[in-house]
């Protein structure tokens, strides 16, 4: 009987510290931050991307876009609601929350919104405009998959 107690004692042991390691073992793992980034093997934590605030992405799209949507798209003052609003132009929602490719704005945006898998209708954004170059598309895909 005795036995059995010091077997189910080291047996109780062995479990408590499987999933224990040391620092080396938790550096393998990509780790979730609170602010929604994650760190990956032998990254700093202080290098980490966020994702832009819905001021820096405002501050972009406004004059790009204020001068046709500000009466037509009220909503551009209330960006913080566009994720699952619904597209007169698409079957895809405008913003689909952390997936740029499933969000109709991203395919406006790059001028692709009429092809698969947006299938969408109208001009690309913004209209009358430069397309967004790369580093601007980069704030609005980072925004959205930081959804």
């Amino acid at each position: 009987m005795m036995g059995t107690k010091w077997l189910l004692v080291l047996l109780l042991a062995i479990l408590l510290t499987a999933g224990c390691g040391d620092e080396a073992d938790t550096a393998e793992l990509g780790r979730t931050v609170d602010y929604g980034g994650t760190a990956e093997r032998g990254e700093d934590m202080d290098t980490i991307h966020q994702a832009p605030s819905n001021d820096t992405v405002l501050a972009l799209l406004e004059p790009a876009c204020g001068t046709c949507h500000r009466l037509t798209f009220p909503t551009l003052a209330t960006i913080d609601s566009w994720a699952g609003l619904g597209s007169y132009q698409s079957d895809m929602p405008i913003v689909f929350a952390g997936d740029h490719r499933n969000s109709y704005l991203y395919y406006k945006l790059v001028g692709t919104h009429s092809e698969s898998p947006a299938n969408g209708r109208g001009l690309f954004m913004p209209m009358g405009g430069a397309r967004f170059d790369e580093e601007q598309l980069s704030v609005i895909t980072d925004w959205i998959d930081g959804l």
